[in-house]
C-alpha cells in the first residue's frame, strides 16, 4: 500500500515539504479530507504548511494539488457497474 510520502514523491513534491506534512502526522487518508475542493485546498495549504507556504512555488503547489487529488481519488470508493 501506499504512504502519503511516496503519493507525493510520484508528484513531484520536494523533501522539505514531505517532511514537513510527515513530522506533522498527515496520511493518504487525512490528506484526502483536507478540503472537499480544489479552490478549499489551496487555501488549507496555507495553514498546512505554515511558514513554508512563503517559499513554494507554482511548481510545487501544481505537484501538491497532483498529489492531493491522487488521494482523493485513492479514498474514493470502489464504482459498481450495473448490467
Amino acid at each position: 500500500m501506499a504512504s502519503l510520502s511516496n503519493i507525493l514523491r510520484e508528484a513531484g513534491v520536494q523533501d522539505t515539504f514531505i517532511d514537513k506534512l510527515s513530522d506533522d502526522g498527515w496520511t493518504i487518508e487525512l490528506f484526502s479530507m483536507a478540503a472537499p475542493t480544489m479552490d478549499k485546498f489551496d487555501d488549507e495549504l496555507k495553514e498546512i504548511l505554515g511558514d513554508l507556504f512563503d517559499i513554494t512555488t507554482a511548481v510545487q503547489r501544481s505537484a501538491l494539488r497532483l498529489a492531493w487529488s491522487r488521494c482523493q481519488a485513492s479514498q474514493a470508493p470502489p464504482s459498481t457497474v450495473e448490467a
